[in-house]
């Protein structure tokens, strides 16, 4: 057996937890439509409630919010492109 390989009745390194596992769907979606909703006001990018994130759950929430916020850059971007 080399170094590379794990027996199963090793425990695997913990990973950090993801998004799902510190929001669940409900704060995920609910804060990428708040994100949203401040890109379409025209609000700045340092308005995220969670801009300096002290906590693993914050930093998840700043991430969501940011994904919200760069949908509503890009769909603003998309009505202002002119139609061919």
């Amino acid at each position: 057996m080399n170094d590379d390989t794990t027996r199963d009745d090793q425990p695997t390194p913990s990973q950090s937890p993801s998004v799902a596992d510190l929001l669940g769907p409900r704060d995920t979606l609910t804060t990428q439509d708040q994100g949203y909703a401040a890109a379409m006001a025209g609000d700045d990018v340092l308005t995220c409630p969670w801009k300096t994130p002290t906590t693993d759950r914050e930093t998840a929430l700043r991430d969501m919010w940011i994904r919200g916020y760069s949908a509503g850059r890009t769909d603003l971007r998309a009505a202002c492109a002119p139609k061919r």
